[in-house]
């Protein structure tokens, strides 16, 4: 195999990636905030015991979203919630405020050991 072959290689697979794969991974990224985005607020009410449980998993399933984004979603679950008489609603900046802490412990390299599950 010479420079030429290896070169061509390379480009062949440059423009397979660019081409196929890292549209199919953007679409489907996509997907999968919108099903985040759609599902988290309802599954969370219903799998919760009160609002300030399971902030660590919380944090890993919508920590990627920027801070406007999340607050919308907590608000949104926390109307859902409201709205299905769950008695533990109402403290949406509470949660929002466990949620945005334990992210930024997590960032900072802290230890999340300990957190409520």
């Amino acid at each position: 195999m010479d420079l030429s072959d290896t070169t061509e290689a390379y480009v062949g697979l440059r423009k397979f990636v660019k081409d196929h794969l890292l549209p199919r991974l953007d679409m489907l990224e996509r997907e999968v905030y919108l099903l985040k985005k759609l599902t988290w607020p309802v599954c969370s009410v219903f799998h919760e015991r009160h609002q300030m449980s399971h902030i660590r998993l919380k944090s890993e399933l919508v920590g990627s979203m920027d801070d406007l984004e999340l607050e919308k979603m907590v608000k949104v679950k926390d109307s859902i919630g409201v709205t299905l008489g769950q008695p533990h609603c109402g403290r949406w900046q509470d949660e929002l405020d466990a949620i945005q802490a334990h992210l930024l412990a997590v960032r900072s390299g802290l230890s999340s050991r300990g957190s409520s599950p």
